[in-house]
């Protein structure tokens, strides 16, 4: 299937799917390159957003990128990119952060490939310390990851804020199925036409 729709936003049924295509890549979340369990089960387990490999790049440690070069060659199928972020369910005010991530060579080789275009990448909310499962997502955390994000924070890096938006789109179901679409950006202006 192919996760982005010509319209430019993101099919529904990639929360079913374990494997989809996106700008030219072919992603399996049973066995492709960097797949993680979680994703097999994103339904459940959180939400998958539309982002530009740029911002995906600019909330994650860059340095010591090593196998862009296999990536590159191997024409195999990748595990979807994703980001694990920290949102603070009592204090409205706070940023989210971004704790940790898979993916920042898969999206070096997107990036160059395809250009900026925007590609599927999962999100996993914490919040409280527990991370939450896709029903427990609330919008307004969703909105505020949007919005911005403090990058991950390494041994080398100062944590700073990255301004939103991160991302046009993300969906996700709740604890009734109900789908969730939220969108941002561009994608938000088009919507609003």
């Amino acid at each position: 299937m192919e996760a982005v729709k010509e319209d430019g936003t993101l099919d529904p049924d990639i929360l079913a799917n374990r494997r989809y295509d996106a700008g030219g890549f072919r992603f399996d979340n049973d066995a492709g390159e960097g797949a993680v369990p979680d994703a097999r089960r994103i339904a459940h387990a959180g939400a998958v957003v539309l982002m530009r490999p740029s911002v995906f790049l600019s909330l994650v440690p860059t340095e010591d990128i090593r196998s862009i070069r296999y990536l590159s060659q191997a024409g195999a199928s990748f595990g979807s990119p994703f980001l694990d972020v920290r949102v603070d369910e009592e204090d409205e005010t706070a940023l989210p952060i971004i704790g940790h991530h898979e993916g920042r060579s898969r999206m070096t080789v997107i990036g160059s490939a395809n250009g900026d275009e925007p590609v599927p990448v999962f999100l996993f909310v914490t919040a409280g310390g527990y991370t939450c499962r896709a029903h427990e997502i609330e919008d307004a955390w969703i909105e505020r990851v949007a919005a911005g994000a403090i990058r991950e924070k390494t041994q080398y890096s100062i944590p700073e804020l990255v301004d939103g938006p991160l991302f046009e789109q993300a969906i996700w179901l709740d604890a009734d199925e109900v789908l969730h679409d939220l969108r941002f950006g561009t994608l938000a202006q088009e919507l609003k036409r």
